[in-house]
């Protein structure tokens, strides 16, 4: 009995060695977040792979986007508009409504009327940020205790998968803020007479409703204590935009929504506009089989406010990780179960009917997709299951285990290779013998083929002949595919040359004709509205004459005329009534002048050059772009200078230099937008971004210079010597095509004959210099 236990336990020596040293491996390497990566990915998969749920009809979301900016005309949204939109969902009696807008600083006009709807709307929850980059809550807002934050914690890949419930604030003595979600939620429950409990203080576990709450610790579904400040808990995802009722802005201000849809929801106001930049990467954003765009940061607090109403009133499951010991066992299972399957199946002895690897790889997939079908499930209930670090551990232990099983049989084979090669030994005494005789009869078929060889040596002499006929007739076909590939290679030239032309004049055409016509819209309704002033002019002043000559000649008129007067304040309206009709008219001029530049811009190139003005190209261009040089949440506005020489006019193709115009700009811009991932918003304001636009004359070379620099990052030599080369970007995929500087040196220098030259120091900036001759 005790012999046979130590045989088994010799067998096994390989077992209880691999499997314990595989698991600490891969333990090590699950606290240093090694496979946190891959573990998202697949927690990613599992959400968009799990059926969508019904919309949350409990919670409306009022969006903002790029048409309600264009209607509104301005970014952000004025005072006036955001206080009369706030009014109309109010009228509709909603339980809250969460403004995720900023609001520190008033955009008039409309403050004061923004200021009173603050007061009198007690249901009302504004933001402020307190995590990096910090902005002030309204002040109205803060002092009625009506703020919460909208802060959001990022993963290692900026990607949302945690919600922040609550945070403390250091600069208020480690304050606890609730986040806006939060905010609404719990306002909402409470007229269902729901509040948050506390069960265990120690913990901080809470009850709210039929749902219970415990905050992330260290380790818990693979998040180390460095990443786990303030209440998280992890996100159980309703889903993209489409899982909320959302109405636009125009339609609510508009009065296009029915009277009852807001009615005892949670109303989420915030931007889902491009231009705002306000989108984060979630789950639903990174599919390899589905484009789904960023989701804005309204729609996240809407995901969060949903899961917590959820779980209150329905008891939605909130989603909880394995803690670190349950992880470390469980790496160890996998690893136990790869080392001992794998001896199991080289001991079997099966190797003539199915091969080692064959058996091997087969259960190590099965293995590996019941771990993954499990952790599935065990998702869809509720629990993040690891599935990376596992699969890990069972692969190592399953290629360790096989190899030592096939090292030890090899060990086996060479023992009887030994016992086989000294019967060996004695057959080669034999046939030593053997070849002894053997020796004799090869001299002697030697001679014979030393006869037949003198032969076979006139036949290679004839087919030499041939050979060297054969070398010739293959040099001559040589020279002609060197030849023919010389055309291939210069007609691929011109492709490729046909083929960026084709690019340019398209992106420029496509561009002029949409700001040609825009030009071409505003053209007319400005016409009429110039003519109609103009008149006005003329009817207001013939009017105020006329009121003269009655207050002149009927000096005590009538109680009740008198009385009109005090009402509307005649002596005001008609000194301020002209000057309101004059600024009426300088607005005109002002659009004249921005559709004059469109249109500068988008003329089209003819055949042969034609006389411009080259300032006139720069500010078209740089009115076009006008949009980008503003501030925005994340950088201070870009400034421009410019100083411009007395420059002729010169023969050129205007609209292609307004395109080598536009793609160094615009490349400029793109490197301020980029200062934003490794400077706050203060390091920028402190550094005043800058864009300079300098012209001049070159006498000596018998040419205008044109030179655009900014004070961004700066370029490597690398870089420098490769910017001008056909698809060289350093732009990220989807941001750059590597077309642009290439097309603006084709354009210089092909076309104009002339120069372009770049100058670049790292930290110090980029100067871009073009020499186009008279």
């Amino acid at each position: 009995m005790w012999s046979k236990f130590q045989a088994i336990t010799r067998q096994l020596r390989s077992v209880l060695i691999i499997a314990p040293v595989t698991t600490a491996l891969v333990i090590v390497g699950n606290l240093t977040g090694v496979f946190n990566s891959l573990e998202w990915q697949i927690r990613d998969e599992f959400f968009r792979l799990r059926p969508q749920e019904a919309i949350d009809s409990s919670i409306i979301i009022v969006t903002i986007d790029e048409a309600d900016i264009q209607s509104v005309g301005d970014w952000p949204i004025p005072d006036y508009v955001l206080a009369e939109l706030i009014e109309k969902i109010k009228a509709q009696q909603p339980r809250v409504i969460g403004l995720d807008l900023y609001r520190d600083l008033p955009e008039e006009p409309g403050y004061q009327d923004l200021v009173n709807v603050f007061n009198s709307t007690p249901n009302l929850i504004g933001i402020e940020k307190i995590i990096s980059n910090r902005v002030a809550p309204p002040p109205v807002l803060e002092a009625l205790g009506q703020v919460g934050i909208a802060d959001l914690v990022l993963d290692a890949d900026r990607t949302v998968r945690r919600a922040l419930l609550t945070a403390g604030d250091s600069e208020e003595g480690d304050a606890v803020k609730a986040g806006l979600a939060t905010q609404v939620a719990l306002k909402y429950l409470e007229a269902d007479g729901i509040r948050l409990e506390p069960i265990n203080a120690e913990r901080q576990t809470f009850r709210l409703g039929l749902s219970t709450f415990v905050p992330l610790t260290p380790r818990d579904a693979n998040y180390l204590n460095s990443a786990l400040g303030g209440y998280q808990i992890l996100m159980n995802w309703r889903g993209p935009e489409a899982a909320f009722p959302t109405v636009s802005l125009q339609a609510v201000l508009s009065g296009q929504v029915p009277e009852d849809m807001m009615r005892d929801r949670m109303v989420l106001i915030g931007s889902i506009a491009t231009s705002t930049n306000d989108f984060l990467e979630t789950p639903y954003s990174k599919s390899r089989f589905v484009n789904q765009d960023s989701m804005s940061g309204v729609v996240v607090h809407a995901n969060i406010a949903s899961q917590l109403v959820r779980g209150a009133l329905e008891g939605r499951v909130n989603l909880v990780g394995f803690s670190g010991i349950g992880q470390d066992v469980w790496i160890s299972i996998w690893s136990f179960l790869g080392a001992a399957g794998s001896w199991f199946l080289a001991a079997s002895g099966r190797e003539k009917q199915h091969p080692l690897k064959a058996r091997v790889l087969w259960a190590t997939l099965a293995s590996g997709a019941i771990l993954v079908g499990g952790a599935y499930l065990a998702f869809l209930g509720g629990l993040f299951v690891p599935v990376v670090s596992p699969l890990v551990a069972l692969s190592v232990s399953v290629v360790a285990t096989t190899n030592t099983c096939k090292q030890k049989k090899l060990e086996n084979a060479n023992t009887k290779l030994e016992a086989t090669n000294i019967q060996l030994e004695g057959v080669n005494r034999q046939l030593s013998n053997y070849s002894k005789t053997l020796e004799t009869k090869v001299e002697q078929r030697t001679q014979q083929l030393s006869e037949q060889n003198d032969l076979l040596n006139d036949k290679i002499e004839e087919q030499a002949e041939t050979a060297a006929q054969l070398k010739q007739l293959t040099q001559e076909l040589e020279e002609r595919v060197a030849s023919r590939t010389m055309q291939l290679s210069q007609a691929l030239e011109e492709i490729k040359e046909s083929q960026v032309q084709l690019i340019q004049s398209e992106k420029m055409s496509s561009l002029g004709n949409l700001v040609a016509g825009v030009a071409h819209e505003i053209n007319n309704p400005v016409g009429f509205l110039k003519g109609s002033i103009f008149n006005a002019k003329d009817y207001v002043q013939d009017l105020l004459e006329h009121v003269f000559l009655y207050q002149k000649h009927y000096p005590n008129p009538v109680k009740s005329i008198q009385e009109n007067d005090k009402e509307i304040d005649l002596d005001f309206l008609s000194k301020d009534l002209p000057k309101l009709i004059e600024s009426m008219e300088g607005a005109t001029d002002r659009i004249e002048t921005i559709s004059t530049s469109l249109r500068t811009f988008s003329r089209a190139d003819v055949e042969h050059k034609v006389s411009a003005n080259i300032h006139e190209g720069l500010d078209s261009t740089l009115l076009i772009l006008k949009y980008r040089l503003k501030a925005n949440e994340l950088r201070p506005a870009i400034k421009v200078v410019k100083k411009y020489a007395d420059l002729p006019t010169i023969q050129c193709f205007p609209g292609k230099l307004n395109q080598v115009f536009m793609n160094i700009l615009a490349n400029a811009i793109d490197i301020f937008d980029e200062a934003v991932e490794t400077s706050s918003y203060a390091e920028l304001e402190d550094k005043h971004q800058t864009i300079t636009v300098k012209t001049g004359l070159r006498n000596e070379l018998n040419a205008i210079e044109i030179s655009i620099k900014d004070n961004g990052k700066g370029m490597t030599e690398d870089i420098k010597a490769r910017m001008f080369d056909h698809l060289f970007t350093t732009k990220e995929i989807g941001k750059g095509t590597g077309l642009g500087l290439e097309i603006a040196r084709k354009i210089v220098v092909e076309a104009h004959n002339g120069k372009i030259e770049v100058e670049s120091a790292l930290g110090e900036g980029t100067e871009f210099c073009i020499q186009i001759p008279f």
